[in-house]
């Protein structure tokens, strides 16, 4: 049997070296000694994809966060008038930054014709030009889209490895999460980190 070393030591009484065989033993007898989960190969395999998911998913939080201090650096105060800098139209707001410099009002009028950028943004076009008008230099530039592309990996492998994930719960499992993530607050994410395979 297999036995939690810190539950073990928890229990009083004297754990010598010498003594430890004896003592466990008792301790066993006794039923003061639980047996530690061991997940099968399958939950194990499991588990491992999911660990490595969430560390891709924190290196993408970074990487985001890295992106709105580089464009806070440089005076792009895009953060003020977009709910969410990674949203759709905030993207092809800064993507219009790197690839032709500060948009005009005028041109993001285009944008907006064109249902690139949504007419939900509460901004007006001269609030957005403004808030876009930073001082990005072609070596910020460089790192940002480079960044973008880091970032563009990382959705891709969040994407194969949810897939997969999927691919390995069977039917009950499956309801499990879904009833975590009908608790308000708890997405998947959340879900496959709560869910009792990963304890």
């Amino acid at each position: 049997m297999l036995a939690n070393a810190q539950k073990v030591k928890a229990v009083p009484g004297k754990k010598t070296d010498r003594a430890d065989a004896e003592w466990l033993a008792q301790l066993l007898s006794e039923g003061h000694i639980q047996p530690s989960f061991i997940p099968d190969r399958k939950h194990r395999e499991l588990r491992a994809i999911i660990v490595q998911r969430s560390k891709y998913i924190r290196e993408r939080s970074a990487e985001k966060n890295r992106v709105q201090k580089i464009l806070a650096a440089s005076n792009t105060q895009l953060s003020n008038v977009v709910a969410d800098v990674y949203g759709k139209s905030a993207q092809v707001l800064l993507r219009e930054v790197l690839e032709n410099g500060t948009p005009s009002p005028e041109r993001i009028r285009k944008l907006l014709e064109q249902k690139k950028v949504s007419r939900r943004l509460r901004a007006t076009p001269e609030e957005l030009s403004a808030a876009l008008d930073g001082v990005i230099s072609e070596d910020t530039k460089f790192e940002l889209r480079h960044i973008e592309a880091h970032i563009q990996f990382l959705d891709r492998q969040i994407a194969e490895y949810t897939q997969k994930i999927r691919s390995m719960l069977d039917d009950h499992e499956m309801a499990g999460v879904k009833l975590l993530t009908s608790v308000t607050g708890i997405g998947e994410d959340s879900a496959l980190t709560l869910h009792p395979w990963m304890r």
